[in-house]
């Protein structure tokens, strides 16, 4: 519980001028607390700087030291667990006078003047009282036993001043029979900082009553500390660290540095307490500051120690005794050889409509810390180099590396955010992958086709999925095979080849699923069966027609779509093209005052002025008269797209060849898929009809040859066909009574 001042009433009334009078009792309040100090953005009017608790058989004697900036009440105890006998209050040169208690919330206050007194209480209790609540703002607490002084006092976060321990207190006779223990374990570690640093730990494990400790000679020579902490009450004494113990375990932790470069450190000779005989030190390098030479401590392994896990994982670890020195030998300073670069790319690439070039967007990231130049393998290409990312990318001037003679950007930060824009004025099919002097850490590369264009194979790289020769796998080989078997021993071997043709080419482009192929064949084989063996012919005939007639769907329909993409690729593709073929925006040259054409591509002069965003404070800056390059357009559209993985890292120069197949093969490619389809729906067309023909039912012989021509028409439109008339006649009674019917009836009846 914490206590404040309550004001009171002055007891003298200021003078105050006449005119001044009715203002009085307005500005009253405020002039009662202007002459006390201000904490916390409160006033305080009562400090009580000392408190002397002697205690009695049956009570105590409370001696408060009590300035006061006004008059007004003062606290003295914040509850009423213990009886107030008297209350002696002396002060300045007056006599000590009895004052009487005056009960607030069940505290108890005394009346003051302005100044210093010394307020003297009595209490009694009939049982010993396990804490006085005293106010929690009175600075410096005394308690006096028969005994003598504590040496510690032990106070709460609400001030008050306990009697008796927190700690369970052994009995009068255990106590003499339980011996007081410090156990004393330093640990320290140091870490080769600038400057050197050292953490000291120092472990105690204290037994008995709670008593008073002071460490002597706890830091090497030479340290000055700039961090102490601990949850046990401390000070700094002449003699060293003064602990005020408390039995149990605690731990104190000093943070020290050394402002000068030490050659050798002495193990400190420590005092106090039962000390371990050693101490443990770790050690952290720090190779990119400097490298040292150690000697002179024994090195031991820290699963050995009792060293806590959370100072483990330095360098090394030893043991040292007191007396021992530990030399430092500085071998280098500084990093020798610089790191190596770590940088990845995203390249994209778009192939020209007509295919005679490429254009190119590459980002590049990560750190460049080997060197301060980034520079291209071939020459004549960059276009245009930004460094940063949206509206803070900033324009960077191309220059020629006069050692290397390539052309590169100056980077004047280890952090990259590099974007550049190039072409390929000669497409080829053998593509840099890589085309900068620096090796990337992992590389992402991506290719877009315009209409009509495939990709056949990738070589030189880790795969694409969407390359045709890498889209196969073992289960879409098994299906061509086997449907490939089932044409050849249905049709013959001619028409099994032209399955093959068939299903490779409609690979990857939609078409009939191996699903539906599989099933119009199995149930046309069934068909063929219950057509000879004159059972369940309804059955398997409907099965087959729901069967082709899905395939049929997809047929036409991909049929449709070949023909389209054969007359005209662009017709073809799954998604169309952006309405700008290249981005306006990376075009217009927004900061330039004129532009002009040169062999590299366009190029401006940047405006002397500030520009729309102001680039004062960045570091990568240019001369205002600098010519910086634009580059050539950026396309934004996205026709087929296909993503190339490589094994990182990939070394620079790294190429691809890419296997493509032109306009003129793919339209071809179109117009063999529709044709193949058609042969293949045809031949299994006019197989049905021959078996239907050759059944001797008259119903189903009636019934074939419309169904037959239904099928084809399907094929042949998707419009709603017309109904035929009945061509069929009555066979003759003669054939009839037979039971037969010969293959002069057949010819007639077509």
């Amino acid at each position: 519980m914490t206590f404040f001042a309550s004001p009171s009433s002055v007891s003298a009334e200021p003078q105050s001028p006449p005119e001044l009078e009715a203002w009085r009792g307005w500005i009253q309040p405020e002039l009662e607390e202007i002459f006390c100090a201000t904490r916390q953005k409160t006033h305080a009017c009562v400090w009580t700087s000392r408190l002397e608790i002697r205690l009695r058989d049956r009570g105590a004697t409370l001696t408060y030291h009590i300035d006061m900036d006004r008059d007004g009440l003062a606290p003295l105890l914040g509850d009423d667990a213990v009886a107030i006998d008297r209350v002696m209050l002396k002060h300045a040169k007056s006599d000590m006078t009895e004052q009487p208690v005056i009960w607030r919330e069940r505290g108890a206050w005394i009346s003051l003047t302005k100044g210093s007194s010394k307020v003297v209480t009595e209490v009694s209790w009939s049982q010993l009282p396990d804490f006085l609540l005293v106010p929690s703002s009175i600075a410096h607490v005394s308690v006096f036993e028969k005994t003598g002084e504590r040496p510690w006092v032990e106070r709460d976060h609400r001030g008050a001043v306990w009697i008796k321990s927190r700690v369970q207190q052994a009995t009068p006779k255990k106590e003499q029979q339980l011996a007081s223990k410090t156990a004393v374990q330093i640990f320290r570690v140091w870490r080769d900082d600038v400057p050197l640093s050292l953490e000291t730990h120092v472990r105690l494990n204290v037994s008995g009553k709670a008593r008073e400790l002071i460490l002597k000679n706890l830091l090497p020579d030479g340290a000055e500390i700039i961090e102490l902490s601990t949850s046990l009450s401390k000070d700094w004494v002449r003699d060293g660290l003064r602990l005020y113990l408390k039995p149990g375990k605690s731990e104190v932790v000093i943070k020290s540095v050394f402002p000068t470069a030490l050659e050798q450190i002495k193990v400190p000779s420590v005092q106090g307490g039962e000390l371990a005989p050693e101490e443990i030190w770790v050690w952290h390098r720090r190779e990119d500051l400097r490298s040292v030479q150690i000697a002179g401590l024994n090195e031991v392994d820290p699963e050995f120690t009792n060293l806590p896990a959370k100072l483990k994982g330095g360098t090394y670890t030893w043991i040292a005794r007191p007396g021992e020195v530990l030399s430092i030998k500085e071998m280098k300073r500084g990093v020798s050889v610089r790191p190596a670069n770590h940088l990845s790319l995203s390249r994209e690439v778009w192939l020209d409509l007509d295919g005679e070039g490429i254009v190119f967007h590459d980002r590049v990231s990560g750190s460049l810390r080997a060197s301060s130049r980034l520079n291209a393998l071939s020459k004549g290409v960059i276009g245009r180099a930004t460094q940063g990312t949206g509206t803070r990318a900033q324009p960077l001037l191309i220059t020629t590396d006069p050692k290397t003679g390539y052309e590169g950007v100056e980077i004047r930060s280890d952090s990259l955010q590099l974007s550049i824009d190039g072409r390929y004025a000669d497409a080829k099919t053998d593509l840099i992958a890589v085309d900068w002097t620096e090796q990337m850490s992992d590389v992402d590369f991506s290719i877009n086709l315009p209409p009509g264009w495939l990709l056949f194979a990738v070589d030189g790289a880790e795969g694409s999925s969407s390359a045709w020769m890498l889209s196969w796998d073992m289960i879409e080989i098994f299906f061509v095979a086997l449907i490939m078997f089932a044409f050849s021993r249905l049709f013959g071997i001619t028409w099994g080849v032209l399955s093959f043709l068939c299903l490779i080419l409609y690979h990857e482009a939609g078409g009939p699923s191996f699903a539906q192929w599989l099933s119009m064949l199995i149930t046309f084989v069934l068909f063929r069966i219950a057509l000879e063996a004159r059972r369940f012919v309804w059955f398997t005939a409907i099965g087959f027609l729901f069967c082709a007639l899905g395939f049929l769907d997809t047929a036409i329909t991909t049929g449709q779509q070949d023909l389209r993409g054969a007359l005209h690729p662009q017709l073809s593709a799954k998604r169309a093209a952006s309405p700008s073929f290249y981005d306006a925006e990376v075009m217009e040259p927004k900061v330039v005052r004129r532009s002009y054409r040169s062999k590299s591509g366009y190029v401006s002069k940047k405006q002397s002025k500030r520009s729309k965003y102001d680039l004062s404070n960045q570091l990568q800056q240019l001369d205002q008269n600098a010519v910086i390059q634009t580059g050539p357009g950026k396309p934004t559209w996205s026709w087929t797209k296909h993503s190339i993985s490589f094994d990182s890292p990939v070394a620079a120069g790294h190429r691809i060849k890419l296997s493509l197949i032109p306009p003129l093969f793919t339209r071809t490619i179109y117009a063999a898929r529709v044709l193949l389809l058609f042969l293949l729906c045809m031949v299994i067309g006019f197989r049905l009809w021959r078996s239907i023909q050759s059944f001797s039912s008259g119903f189903l012989a009636r019934t074939s040859t419309p169904v037959a021509l239904l099928v084809l028409s399907l094929w042949v439109s998707p419009a709603v066909a017309q109904p035929e008339q009945d061509v069929y006649s009555a066979p003759p009674a003669q054939i009839m009574q037979q039971g037969r019917v010969d293959e002069a009836y057949t010819q007639q009846s077509m």
